[in-house]
């Protein structure tokens, strides 16, 4: 299975609801070439509280 949201973009980010929980998922068929700097990003934004560059273009809520 390749999991992939409307409009192609994945979902990146805390869920509003429990701002504790991070999703980073449908990326589709590029899980393999994006998921290191998927990684990287989530990790730094648990990490520092605050997300490395504006990611409401990927945010689960959309």
């Amino acid at each position: 299975m390749r999991p992939k949201p409307k409009g192609g973009r994945p979902l990146i980010g805390p869920l509003t609801e429990y701002p504790q929980v991070f999703v980073a998922t449908g990326h589709y068929k590029n899980g393999v070439l994006m998921g290191p700097l998927t990684g990287r990003v989530v990790a730094a934004w648990m990490a520092t509280g605050e997300a490395p560059r504006d990611m409401s273009y990927f945010a689960p809520e959309r």
